[in-house]
């Protein structure tokens, strides 16, 4: 298969540490055609960056991609987000989170392992604070893949877990990512 993103809407190319070129579906900004071949699966839950999402992939014409409107997290569920706004009043798309309790937004949620996906390579994850469950609904596919694993994440639960799985967790320099390999 390839490639996991998890939330993650910007910088629309990822390297891998073979220098190989990872295509790198954004709601944001549009993917060059012919970035790059294998299967993407796509995790966005909110609707209005969802259908930019959609609207880019089908204007690159990448046949390759399955886009998912719903969020990743440790189990199969309905989660509650909230979008921020900026003080000027316009919606922060890129900080948009789940939530407990009421929220603006009721967005499915699934396990990635539930999907029974074929191998995987690399998984972007990039859930504004919703890392932990999001890395804990895909211990399966961990286990049979380790894939490479690019995680945007400051908490220490979750690098623990990470180096609980063998993985040498590396912070990314000048950025708010980890490189998990």
């Amino acid at each position: 298969m390839g490639e996991l993103f998890v939330g993650e809407r910007q910088n629309p190319f990822l390297w891998n540490t073979d220098r190989s070129l990872y295509r790198r579906v954004g709601a944001c900004k549009p993917i060059p055609p012919g970035a790059a071949s294998q299967h993407l699966v796509a995790f966005e839950p909110i609707p209005d960056t969802f259908a930019l999402l959609t609207e880019n992939v089908r204007h690159a014409a990448h046949a390759n991609d399955s886009l998912l409107n719903c969020a990743a997290s440790e189990r199969t569920a309905t989660v509650g987000m909230e979008i921020p706004r900026f003080p000027d009043g316009l919606e922060n798309y890129y900080q948009a989170h789940v939530v407990s309790g009421a929220a603006g937004l009721t967005i499915l949620a699934l396990s990635i392992d539930s999907l029974a996906l074929p191998s995987v390579r690399l998984v972007k994850i990039d859930a504004e604070g919703h890392e932990l469950p999001v890395l804990q609904g895909m211990r399966k596919l961990v286990e049979r893949d380790h894939p490479i694993l690019i995680v945007e994440t400051g908490t220490g639960e979750a690098m623990r877990l990470l180096e609980s799985w063998a993985y040498r967790v590396e912070r990314l320099p000048g950025s708010s990512n980890v490189l998990c390999t």
